[in-house]
C-alpha cells in the first residue's frame, strides 16, 4: 500500500487549516456514540435520511465551542476520537452518508464556528485535505460562542 503524503500548499490547506498548525493536516475530530459517528439529522421527515451525514470538526476546540452554545447536540456520553481523512472518506458510497457536517473554527475569530454541510463528490476532497475549507467560510452558518468574561 503506498503511503500517503500529507504535504500540501497553503492554497490545498488554505487559511482553515493553517490556523491549526501541522497536526491538523490527517485527521479530523468525530464523536462516536455506540460504536457509530454522530450524525447531523436536518430533516422532517424521520423516513428520509438523504441529507443525514456525520457531525466532523475541526479540533477539539470547535467541539467544545458547539457544546457551550448547543449542550445537546452530541450525547454527553459520546466517544471523541481523532480519525483519519481516509477512513471517514471510506465511508462514502451507495450505502454511506452523501453528505457530511463540518464544523470549523473560524480562522480570524476564535469565538465564532463555522457549519456546513458538503457532499458527495467535493466532501472527498475535504476529508483528504486535497481541498480546503475556505470556499465554504463565506456560505457557512455561524455559530457564536460564550464571550469570555474579563
Amino acid at each position: 500500500m503506498a503511503e500517503i503524503d500529507y504535504q500540501m500548499t497553503a492554497k490545498q490547506v488554505g487559511r482553515v487549516g493553517l490556523a491549526h498548525g501541522s497536526n491538523w493536516i490527517s485527521e479530523w475530530y468525530v464523536p462516536f456514540h455506540d460504536g457509530h459517528a454522530v450524525f447531523y439529522h436536518g430533516h422532517e421527515d424521520p423516513n428520509d435520511h438523504i441529507d443525514c451525514g456525520p457531525k466532523v470538526f475541526c479540533c477539539p476546540k470547535a467541539a467544545q465551542l458547539l457544546m457551550q452554545c448547543h449542550p445537546n447536540a452530541v450525547p454527553v456520553d459520546a466517544e471523541w476520537q481523532f480519525t483519519p481523512g481516509k477512513d471517514l472518506a471510506a465511508w462514502i458510497g451507495p450505502n454511506g452518508p452523501q453528505i457530511y457536517y463540518f464544523f470549523f473554527c473560524d480562522p480570524e475569530d476564535s469565538q465564532l464556528l463555522r457549519f456546513v454541510g458538503v457532499a458527495v463528490p467535493e466532501v472527498r476532497g475535504i476529508l483528504l485535505k486535497r481541498l480546503p475549507l475556505d470556499p465554504y467560510l463565506e456560505n457557512a452558518d455561524r455559530i457564536r460562542g460564550p464571550m469570555d468574561a474579563k
